[in-house]
């Protein structure tokens, strides 16, 4: 028994000494996180030492690269997204002189108007509630770019598209079957809540929806 418990105990420390996490190791060896922490420390390992160690030299290669960067004219938001960095490495990183805080709440608020925008709020009321862009080109230009340079329909614009539609194949049934109203509508240049061509199906969706 004590000779398994001593090749458990060398697994565990070949594994943590390689780059593992305890939460890692412990679900590949099936015992708690607790248990790997006290084998560590019983063989000399302080997992808290050596994890702070290994950020502090993670965070001394970042800073090099992240001040090439900065040279190079890369965005704060480019590099935030480039190294994943967390809340808290930005934090630390700070204490190196690299302030990544200003341009960290930059992407919060940007992501913020996002979320508005995509909630069925217009480019006027947004500005009402963040100060810091005044104009409505200023929201159009972050909302495309977290949506892959495309500025995409608000909530009330889908809902007037639908209202649209729907009352459009309530006067056309009155004289034409589905695949008639189908061919006026795309005669008539009708599309889709995504802007693409009219389908039999979606026809028939809304025609339900009369």
């Amino acid at each position: 028994m004590k000779q398994i418990n001593k090749t458990k105990h060398q697994e565990i420390i070949n594994k943590f000494k390689s780059g593992n996490n305890l939460p890692s190791i412990g679900e590949e060896l099936n015992v708690s996180r607790q248990w790997i922490s006290q084998v560590l420390k019983q063989n000399g390992i302080n997992p808290r030492e050596i994890n702070r160690n290994n950020l502090n030299q993670k965070l001394d290669i970042l800073s090099i690269k992240i001040n090439r960067d900065l040279k190079d004219k890369l965005s704060i938001k480019q590099i935030v997204n480039k190294y994943r960095l967390t809340p808290y490495q930005v934090d630390l990183l700070k204490e190196r002189n690299i302030d990544l805080t200003i341009k960290t709440n930059n992407i919060q608020r940007n992501q913020l108007i996002n979320k508005l925008y995509m909630k069925g709020y217009t480019a006027k009321e947004i500005i009402k509630q963040i100060k810091t862009i005044t104009t409505e080109d200023g929201i159009y230009n972050i909302v495309k770019e977290l949506n892959g340079g495309i500025l995409p329909k608000r909530v009330n614009t889908l809902h007037k598209i639908k209202t649209k539609l729907v009352r459009e194949i309530k006067q056309l049934r009155k004289k034409y079957d589905l695949p008639g109203i189908h061919n006026i509508l795309l005669e008539k240049g009708y599309t889709n809540t995504h802007g693409k061509p009219l389908n039999l199906n979606t026809i028939t969706y809304y025609n339900n929806k009369c």
